[in-house]
């Protein structure tokens, strides 16, 4: 395998290595925090706490910036590491280098399935409890529209008896026959 044996000749790729798991360590942690914040939000959501709400807004935009800068820093290292392993960073996702450790440093290879599966886990289970508060801001949203149409009496559609200028329209029924009493009388 040719990543085996040009991994060989550069001892410091597992110092990257580690760099890299020492940063999956970090967006691990993060992540964990995002789901406390999408979970607050659920409740909050629930409650209809608009200040917990804005708050929980605040705080995963911070969490989320610190995962992106975090992410950063891991893509760096390792477009170091396709470097030295002379491999198209395309070509060296984490299972990649998690296959190269194998024989040569099984314990990183252990650290690095089990951040890969816990990272995997994770934001399957924030990008699912997302959806669910998506659909249930959307659901309140229509909830809010209904009752503000109640309010400015549009429960039905707009009545087609007059125009936008508030003649009397053409089409409906009694045409533009303004009266004041009914025919029978």
């Amino acid at each position: 395998m040719e990543s085996s044996k040009s991994s060989e000749n550069h001892p410091q790729d597992l110092h990257l290595i580690r760099e890299i798991i020492h940063s999956l360590q970090k967006l691990l942690g993060l992540h964990r925090q995002l789901w406390d914040q999408v979970r607050a939000e659920r409740d909050a959501l629930v409650n209809a706490n608009r200040n917990s709400i804005q708050e929980i807004a605040l705080a995963k935009k911070g969490v989320v910036e610190a995962i992106r800068d975090i992410e950063s820093k891991r893509l760096t290292r390792m477009k170091v590491l396709a470097g030295l392993w002379k491999r198209p960073i395309a070509d060296l996702p984490i299972s990649e280098m998690i296959l190269n450790l194998q024989t040569r440093d099984p314990q990183l290879a252990q650290s690095l399935r089990t951040l890969q599966n816990a990272l995997k886990h994770l934001v399957e289970r924030i990008q699912t409890l997302n959806e669910s508060n998506k659909q249930l801001v959307e659901a309140s949203m229509k909830h809010v529209d209904a009752m503000k149409r109640n309010l400015m009496g549009e429960v039905e559609p707009r009545s087609t008896l007059y125009t936008p200028s508030g003649n009397k329209s053409q089409n409906h029924p009694n045409g533009s026959q303004s009266r004041f009493l009914s025919k029978e009388a």
